[in-house]
């Protein structure tokens, strides 16, 4: 499966949201509970409220969680689909690709790629 640039740009995007510890731990709380409010998540994972919000709110827009109220609480729940298809993203980078051999490659000058560490630390920038 090849990567394309629009699959590079949503992979950064993903990243992106998910290079945050909180927002892990958010995701993986709800793993657990059908839904659960904001402060019932931040009594479990012992970050404040404010912070949780936060994080929820980026969760949120990026498709993540979803929320509905509950009288004055909103609770909020895991997109599982949204979770599956992030998976399956991320799955494409580990699909192995072929290596390039050393006579394979060349650069715009028609000149070939340094071969050893050393080559590579003698050059002239």
């Amino acid at each position: 499966m090849k990567i394309t640039d629009c699959t590079l740009k949503e992979l950064a995007e993903l990243m992106s949201v998910l290079s945050v510890e909180s927002r892990l731990r958010i995701i993986g709380l709800l793993q657990d509970y059908e839904s659960l409010c904001v402060n019932a998540i931040a009594n479990r994972l012992e970050i404040s409220q404010s912070a949780v919000s936060q994080h929820l709110r980026i969760l949120h827009l990026k498709g993540f969680v979803t929320s509905h109220r509950d009288g004055y609480y909103t609770h909020y729940r895991l997109n599982r689909e949204k979770i599956d298809s992030s998976s399956k993203l991320l799955v494409q980078l580990a699909v192995k690709h072929d290596t390039v051999k050393p006579d394979e490659c060349i650069s715009k000058g028609e000149k070939r790629c340094a071969k050893t560490k050393a080559n590579v630390r003698n050059r002239k920038i």
